[in-house]
Order: structure tokens, then sequence, then C-alpha cells
């Protein structure tokens, strides 16, 4: 991803955070902080540049007032299809090469994963 990241011109912490933005909606801070394993401030900072480049937005939770939710602007969007859809395009064929019983089990072993995870978080994003 590293060399991916430096042909687009991008941190792997800038596109990580695009990313998690892209795939799982409009996330809290907190969260933010959780998924990409850095401290709020450094969230702070990667959404600060990303309102800077006017590709993403704050807003308030819907319901925790404490809370501040981030979301992609329709530029953010765009710019993750252009320069992130192609790098995932990348690795779904990689997995395609993978013998169909390998991508089974690995599909499996990761909805465990994922199951695990969504019973232990804390906070949930918002896909809309």
């Amino acid at each position: 991803m590293d060399a991916h990241c430096e042909k687009i011109g991008t941190s792997p912490a800038r596109a990580r955070l695009m990313s998690l933005l892209h795939c799982g909606g409009s996330q809290r801070m907190t969260c933010i902080a959780e998924a990409l394993g850095v401290s709020p401030r450094n969230v702070t900072a990667l959404v600060d540049g990303l309102e800077t480049d006017g590709f993403a937005e704050r807003e308030p939770h819907p319901v925790d007032r404490r809370a501040t939710m981030v979301r992609l602007t329709p530029a953010g969007l765009k710019w993750a299809k252009q320069n992130l859809c192609p790098l995932f395009e990348q690795y779904s064929a990689a997995f395609t090469k993978l013998p169909k019983a390998d991508r089974v089990e690995l599909a499996r072993l990761l909805s465990a994963v994922r199951e695990t995870l969504q019973a232990h978080a804390s906070c949930g994003g918002d896909k809309g």
C-alpha cells in the first residue's frame, strides 16, 4: 500500500482514513482512532487535512451531542473511487487467484474475526 500511496501522492494514514470513510460511511472521531490504531490527536490532524482539501467534513452526531462525526464530501468520494478503488481491485484480483476452497476458508475466518470485533466494539459507524 505504501508504494500505491506514494504513487497517488498521499500518506498511508490518510489513505486508510479515506478508505475507512469510503467503505464504512460516516464515523465518530473516537471510532476512527480505534479503527486506525492511532491517537485522537492524530485523527484530528488527519481530518483537518481532509477538510482543508475539501474531502471530508465534520458534523454533529445525530443523538450524542458530545460526539463528532466525519464523512466524505462528494469530492472525497470521487477521490476515493479514483485512487483507492483500483488498489482494492488489485487486492481482489490477488484473492481470486487462490483456490476456491482457500477463499471459502478465508471468508469464513474473516467473518469470524469481524463478528468478534463487532461484539467487542464500543462504537459503530453510520452508513446513512
